[in-house]
């Protein structure tokens, strides 16, 4: 099971300090997933026969499916507003080029969490010879976290 928070807003930044780059998506609403990491299963029967709780910890999991982030409104830092092709060169230099591991995502412009690049798609669906491209890009959480933060925790209702 994992929690999910929908997000309008979401900074991508590099780490390195010698080439800094930073991204603001203000999306429709894109799905942030925690899921839940355990030892084994999630819970084992202890020998008093009760059930104990394997719980590790929490993965962050975002998917940015490409034709929300065409829709949206892409910001560089010192280019506004900005193009997501621009967005899109400079991950492939940041992971490519310069062969960094991770980037650095926020969701409230303050508290940032490392992200590894987990799968990049994109394909052409035709439809009664109607060519329509879907794609999107996955990163995925490098470390596990322990708590789940008040930006991360879906709203309210």
């Amino acid at each position: 099971m994992a929690l999910s928070s929908k997000l309008t807003q979401i900074y991508i930044r590099d780490e390195n300090p010698v080439d800094k780059w930073s991204y603001t998506f203000k999306v429709k609403d894109v799905a942030l997933d925690i899921g839940q990491v355990n030892y084994g299963a999630a819970y084992d029967e202890a020998i008093d026969g009760s059930l104990r709780s394997n719980i590790r910890g929490y993965r962050m999991t975002v998917d940015l499916p490409l034709n929300k982030l065409y829709d949206s409104l892409v910001l560089r830092l010192g280019v506004n507003p900005s193009q997501l092709t621009a967005f899109l060169n400079d991950l492939i230099t940041h992971f490519v080029t310069d062969g960094n591991e991770f980037l650095q995502i926020s969701f409230n412009g303050t508290d940032w969490y490392n992200f590894i690049p987990d799968m990049a798609s994109y394909r052409v669906a035709y439809t009664n010879q109607i060519a329509r491209a879907s794609g999107s890009l996955k990163f995925i959480g490098q470390g596990i976290i322990t708590t789940i933060d008040s930006p991360l925790q879906a709203p309210n209702v």
